[in-house]
């Protein structure tokens, strides 16, 4: 799936405050995400290769005290090397929102990518 154009604050259903919101955010670029063809066929019409979904893909990021991390070496490595994808993301987010317990999706994911935890898990035994 991927949409024709991005919103941007032109507003063309005249809603109430829709001036103050832009779906291509601060620099004008937003709106597209990396998923690639296999998942969204109309990335492929994208010179880089990124899906046009519509909005500003979420960013998730971790925070963590430096000074914990510094102590903690196989901590620091896992939240480096744990990736998911939006589309994992969204498809949890979805389920959630659905009533599905985020406790038994993430039992779930794990189950069924038992190997890409395992090397994550084997990345930060290697660093601690």
């Amino acid at each position: 799936m991927g949409v024709d154009e991005i919103l941007d604050d032109s507003n063309p259903s005249g809603t109430e405050g829709g001036e103050a919101h832009s779906q291509r955010g601060d620099d004008g670029t937003g709106g597209y995400a990396a998923i690639g063809p296999d998942q969204c066929p109309s990335a492929a019409d994208n010179a880089e290769g990124l899906c046009p979904i519509g909005w500003i893909a979420a960013d998730i990021l971790v925070t963590a005290n430096n000074d914990f991390l510094a102590a903690n070496p196989a901590v620091a490595k896992l939240l480096e090397v744990v990736k998911l994808s939006v589309i994992e993301v969204s498809l949890a987010n979805v389920e959630q929102g659905e009533g599905a317990s985020p406790s038994d999706l993430a039992t779930d994911w794990i189950a069924n990518n038992r190997a890409t935890v395992d090397a994550w898990l084997d990345a930060a035994r290697a660093a601690a």
